[in-house]
Formats: structure tokens, C-alpha cells, sequence
């Protein structure tokens, strides 16, 4: 598939807010054909395991990449 754009999306210790985040971002994007690559930056408030069991459900597997990095290399 060719996609029009990339939207990279950082997470970090968002667990609580995911689930509005990517029911948003599907109703926002739902007619472009967007890559989205998703990267958890180390979080350790369950936002990698809430990633790993969700996001399959919120979009195709074509449309996004998660990134699980092990440690957070924000600021």
C-alpha cells in the first residue's frame, strides 16, 4: 500500500489515555491512507502492554508499526 503521510506517535506513560488517543486518531485519519508508526519510549505504567493487546484492535496491521523501546531516551 502507498501511503500519502507517516504520523509518528511517542508514548510515554500514557496508559490511562490510549484508548481516547487511538479512537481519535482512527476517526481523524479513518479516509487517508496514513502509515502510523507508533513508539513507546520506555514506559512503565502498563502503556507497553496496553499497546501490545490493543492496537491490533484499533487498526489494520498494513496502517501502523509499533516500537517498544526498553529504556525511555526522552529528556
Amino acid at each position: 500500500m502507498k501511503y500519502v503521510a507517516s504520523l509518528v506517535i511517542p508514548i510515554y506513560n500514557e496508559a490511562s489515555t490510549l484508548d481516547n488517543l487511538f479512537n481519535k486518531l482512527k476517526k481523524t485519519f479513518c479516509d487517508n491512507d496514513i502509515k502510523f508508526i507508533i513508539i513507546n519510549d520506555g514506559s512503565n505504567d502498563g502503556s507497553k502492554d496496553w499497546l501490545q493487546n490493543n492496537i491490533k484492535k484499533k487498526f489494520t496491521e498494513n496502517n501502523y508499526e509499533l516500537i517498544n523501546l526498553d529504556k525511555n531516551y526522552g529528556k
